[in-house]
């Protein structure tokens, strides 16, 4: 297994598990404010005085995570054309 595969299946792990804490993402502002947090908490990894790499990967698959969660609770349907 490559290092692209093990990011995947961390994100999807991180997907399963939040959904499992949390429950679905009721709409699109709840969806878009859990993102920004997650963002934010990047931001603050990546300027932290003493960052880590683990922080920043932690960080990072969160945010990557969340962005999986709000396309599928918030637009399940895909790409259709509005």
């Amino acid at each position: 297994m490559n290092n692209q595969d093990i990011i995947i299946l961390n994100i999807l792990e991180e997907v399963k598990s939040t959904r499992k804490c949390y429950g679905k993402i009721h709409s699109p502002h709840e969806g878009y404010a859990v993102l920004l947090e997650e963002v934010r908490e990047l931001e603050r990894a990546v300027f932290a005085t003493f960052k880590t790499r683990k922080r920043m990967y932690n960080e990072a698959l969160q945010v990557a995570a969340m962005a999986i969660r709000f396309i599928m609770d918030c637009c399940p349907e895909g790409r259709e054309e509005d």
